[in-house]
């Protein structure tokens, strides 16, 4: 696996563990807005009964009121002398009225403080999931920031590797190369030395023992493997001997001429030794 594949694997594993944390955080945060959410609901519950148990105070206040009323009119209406006539209709409707319109002005005041209540839950709880969203926002942008930090440095360091190790790789292909032209340079140079000897040698047979002699030295030499059969080939052209006369099948030779091959080669030898002897 290469040094990219390593780093993207180990990003993912990473980015995986970090979005597991970062989910778990988002729980526990929105464990305690939930909290503050249901303490807000309660407190505006407990509120709203309040309220309730407050104005109902004044309702009473507004039927005992109703009664004084009466009470005061018909005290009223003895000392004028009329106390077998009760109240009449439009003076028991003008009471009635008076505690109507009371009780609405109390009504009107108790809505009003509900509503006050309501309003400020309804903020309370609007900031409450406004900082829940801001929280999470928050961790998500964390995250993203994590994440995007470890991507670029495990690629950065991904890629500085793989560049070393390619170059390293390119190196030792370059090394390998340099000394496989070098083996085939060397190898060359040699095979043309040696080249150089087998036509000396060579050579010498032919001046002094004729083509055959020369031909079963070089002839000699491909049997070994010293060289080729188009070396073979080269040389004889070099040396002006008839290539084709030793590879094509000819009758068997009779004996004067073995007679007389062996009468050139063993002079060619004489011959050899004297001139060693002389040198």
């Amino acid at each position: 696996m290469s040094y990219v594949a390593q780093a993207q694997a180990q990003y993912a594993d990473a980015a995986k563990k970090n979005k597991e944390n970062a989910d778990a955080y988002k729980q526990s945060v929105g464990e305690i807005f939930d909290t503050q959410r249901d303490q807000v609901n309660k407190q505006a519950e407990a509120d709203t009964q309040k309220v309730g148990s407050q104005y109902k105070g004044l309702y009473d206040e507004a039927a005992l009121q109703q009664l004084v009323n009466e009470r005061n009119l018909k005290q009223r209406q003895a000392s004028l002398g009329l106390t077998d006539s009760g109240l009449t209709a439009s003076q028991q409707t003008a009471i009635q009225v008076s505690r109507g319109n009371a009780d609405a002005k109390i009504s009107a005041q108790k809505q009003a403080a509900i509503d006050s209540i309501t309003l400020q839950l309804e903020q309370y709880l609007a900031q409450i999931e406004q900082n829940r969203a801001s929280s999470f926002a928050e961790i998500d942008y964390n995250l993203n920031t994590t994440n995007t930090n470890l991507y670029n440095t495990l690629m950065s360091q991904a890629y500085s590797n793989q560049a070393a190790l390619d170059a390293a790789n390119a190196q030792a292909e370059a090394t390998i190369e340099a000394a496989r032209i070098a083996a085939a340079e060397k190898a060359t140079s040699e095979a043309k030395s040696n080249e150089n000897t087998y036509y000396k040698r060579a050579k010498d047979l032919r001046d002094y023992a004729g083509d055959d002699s020369a031909w079963r030295y070089l002839n000699g030499l491909a049997g070994s493997g010293n060289i080729d059969s188009q070396t073979l080939r080269t040389l004889c052209y070099s040396l002006g001997i008839d290539y084709t006369k030793y590879t094509t099948p000819t009758p068997a030779p009779n004996n004067n001429n073995i007679i007389a091959t062996a009468i050139k080669a063993s002079n060619y030898a004489k011959n050899h030794r004297e001139a060693l002897l002389r040198g």
